[in-house]
């Protein structure tokens, strides 16, 4: 009898061993789970983050001003020079398209906004040169605009709804 009750300590003391050992890996493997879902959050808000960052500078890149400064070239005409701005900003919405899905799709409308009023507005101004202009009237026309009418443009409001999305990751 003594045999068997020890058998049965022995067996009951195996199984509580084993139900630890099996408690402790699975505690073990949700702790992990949980470290690991909290590395992928941290990893997608810096990747939101960084494509936040991306779209702010492509609406400083787009604005109009900043435009005629970095691609002014006096030897053009009116024509040549719509075209060099118009698609200056077509291919730096081109060259961020993929951040859309990192971002807020509010955000993201916001910006092809911006970018078709920015080439509508340029467009605008071009059609209103005399037919012998050169760039440097478009250009002028153009910095007169943005200077009479600073709310035109999305650039600013495209600009403040990033930070506001950006400080609302940050946050979290």
């Amino acid at each position: 009898m003594e045999t068997t009750v020890n058998t049965i300590l022995t067996i009951a003391l195996g199984l509580s061993i084993a139900g630890f050992a099996a408690y402790l890996s699975w505690s073990l493997r949700k702790f992990r789970g949980l470290e690991s879902a909290k590395l992928l959050r941290t990893d997608s808000i810096k990747m939101q983050i960084a494509a936040y960052e991306r779209l702010t500078l492509l609406a400083e890149r787009t604005k109009l001003t900043n435009l005629v400064n970095r691609l002014f070239n006096n030897e053009l005409n009116v024509a040549q020079m719509q075209f060099t701005l118009t698609r200056a900003i077509s291919d730096e919405f081109e060259h961020n398209v993929t951040q859309q899905i990192y971002v807020n799709p509010t955000v993201w409308e916001a910006l092809k906004k911006m970018k078709d009023q920015n080439i509508y507005i340029i467009n605008q101004l071009a059609q209103m040169q005399k037919d012998d202009a050169k760039a440097i009237d478009l250009n002028r026309s153009i910095i007169d605009f943005d200077l009479a009418n600073p709310q035109a443009t999305m650039n600013n409001i495209v600009q403040d709804a990033i930070q506001h999305e950006v400080k609302a990751l940050m946050a979290e």
